[in-house]
């Protein structure tokens, strides 16, 4: 077992214990809305869990009232994303953002949200690109970019949400500003599961997106896809007791031969004739190209 604590900065927590990294937002004074420096921790921690071998889940959460409001758009880097900021430079600083969630999609390990209280704008957009998404029952989803900022939700709010729960939903969440129940976002398919809230966390901790990539299972599956399928032996199903018993062994059959016999080509005069009809029609196209 190995764990580390204390990761992090007062804004979000890192955990790590038996392979998982646990990323939880800690802001409650500021409803845990996403600032610059827990975006960072967020990318260091996609960055261990890609490369290193011993850490196989990623899970973020968060502590408080909400899992988050959105971004703290009192905290964004001053110069790059503020009012009168050159096109080019305000969508260099948000590319980065862009790539973020790109990696967290593109991994090739478990990245889990868990909400466990309202779960807002960017929040929204992080869940997207995540392979699993649980919610407790005090757990809402929202877009609302649109209504408070008119601005789009252009992180994946849009796009990927749309292939999670289609554009008829996407539209009533990004474009008319509604926000979804736990309940109503697993009907739809933003999440996976809804759990109670007391003990939400144990439930997540113990969720088959969590535990089948634990080292146990994963021996377990090893041992089982290399073990040899048993050769069937006796009648197959539904044969006769009297009738003759086929062979079910594995010994190999014989394959059958594709060359063909003398006796298969006829008799000389046969082939003769076939040689001769073949010699005429080879003429006949030649001679209807001049």
């Amino acid at each position: 077992m190995t764990e580390r604590a204390g990761l992090g900065n007062e804004d979000i927590r890192r955990d790590e214990r038996d392979g998982i990294i646990t990323l939880t937002f800690t802001r409650d004074r500021k409803l845990n809305a996403v600032t610059e420096g827990m975006l960072d921790t967020l990318r260091a921690a996609v960055a261990d869990l890609r490369d290193r071998g011993d850490l196989r889940v990623l899970v973020i959460t968060a502590e408080g009232r909400y899992f988050t409001a959105g971004a703290d758009l009192t905290a964004l880097p001053v110069g790059e994303t503020g009012p009168g900021t050159p096109g080019p430079v305000f969508r260099g600083a948000y590319r980065r953002l862009h790539e973020l969630f790109d990696e967290i999609e593109a991994i090739e390990k478990p990245v889990i949200l868990a909400a466990q209280g309202p779960c807002l704008g960017i929040g929204v957009e992080l869940g997207a690109s995540c392979d699993f998404r649980f919610a407790s029952g005090a757990a809402l989803f929202g877009l609302p970019e649109v209504r408070n900022l008119a601005a789009l939700p252009g992180s994946g709010g849009i796009s990927r949400l749309t292939r999670l729960v289609g554009p008829h939903w996407t539209k009533w969440l990004a474009m008319a500003g509604q926000q979804v129940s736990a309940a109503e976002a697993l009907s739809i398919g933003l999440v996976h599961a809804v759990y109670p809230v007391d003990g939400f966390a144990a439930r997540v901790s113990c969720s088959p997106a969590t535990s089948s990539a634990s080292p146990r299972r994963r021996s377990a599956w090893r041992n089982w896809s290399s073990t040899p399928l048993p050769t069937p032996t006796g009648p197959p199903p539904g044969t006769s007791t009297g009738s003759p018993t086929p062979s079910w062994s594995t010994a190999p059959s014989t394959a059958p031969s594709w060359t063909r016999s003398p006796s298969a080509n006829g008799s000389p005069a046969q082939t003769a004739a076939r040689r001769h009809l073949g010699t005429g029609i080879s003429a006949q196209i030649s001679g209807a190209g001049h």
